[in-house]
């Protein structure tokens, strides 16, 4: 409880710094990934870690820097592949389309030597190291809907950058701007999805930020159009919940009938 308070402090500080209205951002955490990182307690510190570390990332200079770097190598000495995160600092470039192209070009990179990559050595020593009965793969369905979901977001993330760039509004900041790079930096991580299941955690791990910065632009819309995205927002990421940990789904038994019948919080307040 007290490692899970500390990684909610972390998380908190940054939605109340970062966000005008964190309820938004919230809501679609709990929707998912909230329930996976209940049960993967490492990698919810990871991440916790990381969405601290990119304040550092907001302005650029050598003491942001270290001071970035060192935070993801102790998030890694909670899960290794924190590690990744350390692509991150391509947002220190000042030009938004240059980080986009930059990553659109990796992505494709990776796509085209998915087979390359899974039969390397490296990945190839992982998964020895794994149970006999562990599936790296993805099923068919998960396999569209993890990629899908994600470029969603993304598109969400975009759309509110062009709409809100296009007003002469004070409120649009560098935090604004380097958010938004974090965002669509993060879709070079899509393609590892296919390589392994767990590489989800990637994209699990930049989620949070994207949601801080869909709702902080969201606040900038006038009235009827925040309503209209907000609704559609958070009718994708409940369709997400209810496909992962809905009755019937593959994470219904083990992680959300556990989580509530196996839960000292509920238990305590029964009479």
């Amino acid at each position: 409880m007290i490692y899970t308070a500390c990684g909610l402090v972390l998380i908190g500080n940054s939605l109340i710094l970062y966000t005008r209205k964190p309820i938004l951002a919230i809501l679609c955490y709990i929707c998912y990934p909230f329930f996976l990182d209940l049960v993967q307690i490492r990698h919810f510190m990871a991440m916790a870690i990381f969405v601290f570390a990119c304040r550092y990332l907001f302005h650029y200079n050598k003491t942001n820097l270290i001071k970035y770097c060192l935070l993801i190598f102790l998030a890694a000495t909670q899960h290794i592949i924190a590690l990744a995160f350390l692509f991150f600092i391509i947002v220190y470039i000042q030009n938004s389309k240059t980080i986009l192209y930059t990553s659109l070009l990796l992505e494709v990179a990776v796509f085209s030597g998915l087979r390359f990559i899974y039969n390397s050595l490296f990945i190839q020593n992982i998964l020895e190291l794994r149970n006999k009965d562990y599936s790296a793969g993805l099923s068919f369905g998960q396999s569209i809907m993890y990629p899908l979901f994600y470029i969603i977001l993304i598109i969400f993330c975009c759309v509110l950058f062009y709409v809100n760039s296009k007003k002469v509004n004070p409120n649009v900041s560098s935090v604004n701007n380097a958010m938004f790079k974090i965002c669509i930096s993060s879709i070079v991580f899509i393609p590892f999805i296919l390589i392994d299941f767990q590489y989800t955690r990637l994209i699990r791990g930049c989620i949070l930020i994207v949601y801080m910065y869909i709702s902080d632009q969201i606040c900038l819309l006038k009235k009827t159009y925040r309503f209209i995205v907000t609704t559609a927002l958070l009718l994708v990421v409940l369709l997400v919940n209810i496909k992962l940990f809905g009755p019937g789904s593959g994470y219904y038994d083990s992680v959300t009938k556990s989580i509530f019948s196996d839960n000292w919080l509920l238990k305590a307040f029964q009479f």
